[in-house]
């Protein structure tokens, strides 16, 4: 069995960042959008205090997600 690489860390998008610039990685956005690396065909979950917030499958070794549901504000 091959275990695939686990993807890299989820980066949030431009659009989703609403702090003082659009990469400080800061925002007020409740339904933020992700993007990172995985191995194609991978499912990448999203998970926020150990709840899976989101789920997807790379595709062409890259991901994008965000939440199903409205984060919790703070």
């Amino acid at each position: 069995t091959i275990i695939p690489a686990a993807p890299s860390s989820p980066t949030i998008s431009p659009e989703s960042d609403s702090g003082a610039s659009n990469g400080d990685g800061v925002t007020r956005n409740r339904t933020p959008s992700f993007f990172g690396l995985a191995p194609s065909g991978s499912t990448v979950r999203l998970l926020v205090e150990g709840v899976v917030v989101a789920t997807t499958a790379a595709t062409g070794g890259r991901y994008t997600l965000a939440p199903d549901a409205p984060l919790a504000v703070g």
